[in-house]
């Protein structure tokens, strides 16, 4: 990319067509300061009360956890920098497991 506004506009076009498609449970964690993939990507795929038209919807199968902070592969805790990434993924994937039964 030649830019930094050609690649969040890339990624932003990625979005748009993948999330509508995704056939099975997926996780989404933002963050509020991520500055790599910013909220603004994602923020109308959001439901909300006031969601977007249908074209900006993402699949029923997204569930997402918005964070004030966590930045790009961050939310860590603790004195030795533990992430509860591990921990959230593993219980998703045991709720999906669950579902599935």
């Amino acid at each position: 990319h030649q830019s930094a506004g050609e690649y969040y506009h890339s990624v932003e076009s990625m979005v748009r067509q993948a999330l509508p498609q995704i056939s099975v449970p997926v996780l989404c964690l933002l963050a509020e300061d991520d500055s790599v993939t910013p909220l603004s990507t994602f923020k109308k795929y959001i439901p909300t009360a006031h969601a977007g038209s249908p074209d900006e919807r993402a699949s029923p199968h997204v569930a997402f956890s918005l964070t004030k902070r966590g930045g790009h592969c961050g939310w860590f805790y603790g004195f030795l920098g533990y992430s509860w990434v591990d921990e959230v993924g593993l219980e998703f994937l045991q709720a999906c497991m669950q579902h599935a039964e």
